[in-house]
């Protein structure tokens, strides 16, 4: 039953993802990782029998696309053209590099306690980087100075 499930997430990722882009206006990018963080967390609890884990994992995965998406466009927003493609280049490191420390730590906690608690790992962890997120204060950049702007070379 697992590709089931696994179909029925990717399913609801996407409904997720199409709602998400034809909405006038959505959650923050901060919020949505913090809602997909929490989501996570009780999902353990639904593991048995196979079809109540499938009903719990359809409210992350209508949260995944979205938050992706939203972490793109807050990284394209708010770098400069200049260096837009290293910005969404080190977003995908990043990405990456979650994924590489997030799956061994997930595994320790079910090696060391047992599956349930592989969700819970991972959500608290999302909510811990989440929420360190929204409590960092962003300033806004100043703008540059008129002189400054038309000296600046312009993407070709």
């Amino acid at each position: 039953m697992t590709g089931l499930v696994i179909a029925v997430m990717c399913a609801a990722s996407i409904l997720g993802g199409i709602l998400h882009g034809a909405a006038k206006r959505t959650l923050p990018q901060g919020v949505l990782m913090l809602l997909l963080a929490l989501l996570v967390v009780p999902v353990g609890l639904a593991d048995h029998p196979w079809w109540l884990l499938m009903l719990a994992l359809i409210p992350t995965n209508l949260l995944c696309a979205p938050t992706l998406a939203a972490t793109t466009e807050t990284v394209s927003r708010l770098a400069p053209a200049q260096v837009r493609g290293e910005a969404m280049g080190l977003q995908d490191s990043f990405t990456r590099l979650g994924l590489a420390v997030g799956g061994p730590v997930v595994g320790f906690a079910i090696d060391h306690s047992s599956p349930e608690w592989g969700f819970a790992a991972a959500g608290l962890g999302g909510l811990v980087i989440a929420s360190a997120g929204l409590l960092r204060r962003r300033t806004p950049a100043p703008a540059p100075e008129p002189e400054l702007a038309e000296t600046l070379p312009r993407p070709s």
